[in-house]
């Protein structure tokens, strides 16, 4: 089976406030084709909300506004940074300086866009994004498939090992004494 030829299902977080920017955004992401990829929209009106989404299911892609009610868009990429397998973090804010680049790098977040952005621009970082994410997924079926691989022969091997034994036994029952070994 070939593992990069798999349909990869991508769940997308939209994490906005901003009614008319998530509707844009979501616009744009809804439109978006990637080879062999099925995404999953999901959106958000506040940081909280896709904590707690992100907590329920799993999300490969968040993009998230900075700046949102209940839950900053930093202060959730650095909760979800915390967890076992948090997803790919692009970052969107109205702040272009450097240093809040920096500080979103720093949190945790694998991306950054500042407001405003060219479409083109924002869909090209989240088909990089899914290329990433979809190299990891190969990665995680690679592996599990070698851990089973692995399993299954380290229990034939234990069973050819139990045999052995269990042979080298029987062949020892059937020699002679050591009494009856005649010397010269």
């Amino acid at each position: 089976m070939n593992l990069a030829k798999l349909t990869h299902t991508i769940n997308i977080l939209l994490a906005e406030d901003s009614t008319s920017e998530r509707l844009f955004i979501a616009s744009l992401l809804e439109l978006l084709q990637v080879e062999d990829c099925n995404i999953v929209l999901h959106q958000c009106i506040d940081g909280q909300q896709a904590l707690s989404l992100c907590e329920n299911q799993p999300i490969d892609l968040l993009i998230s506004d900075w700046r949102m009610p209940k839950l900053t868009g930093i202060a959730v990429c650095k909760l979800l940074k915390q967890t076992d397998s948090p997803p790919y973090i692009l970052l969107l804010t109205g702040n272009n300086a450097t240093d809040a680049l920096i500080y979103a790098l720093e949190s945790g977040a694998d991306d950054y866009l500042a407001k405003p952005f060219e479409p083109k621009v924002l869909k090209m970082r989240v088909i990089a994004a899914i290329r990433l994410i979809k190299a990891q997924q190969i990665l995680k079926a690679q592996n599990n498939a070698l851990n089973q691989a692995f399993h299954k022969t380290q229990k034939l091997l234990d069973q050819k090992k139990y045999e052995l034994k269990q042979a080298a036994q029987l062949q020892h029952a059937l020699l002679p004494d050591k009494r009856f070994i005649l010397e010269n």
